[in-house]
């Protein structure tokens, strides 16, 4: 391991990265399920 890595003058860690990354799937996944279930509970609300 003679070269310098490039991550590491970096302020994230590689191994942080793809946590980030589900993190931010799984937030954008509950946002997409809440206005989905807004949607359909108006959806009802309009029907009813």
């Amino acid at each position: 391991m003679g070269k310098h890595s490039p991550f590491a003058d970096s302020p994230v860690n590689p191994p942080a990265a793809p946590v980030f990354v589900s993190a931010l799937g799984v937030g954008v996944a509950s946002l997409f399920a809440v206005g989905a279930n807004l949607l359909l509970s108006g959806a009802r609300g309009v029907a009813a």
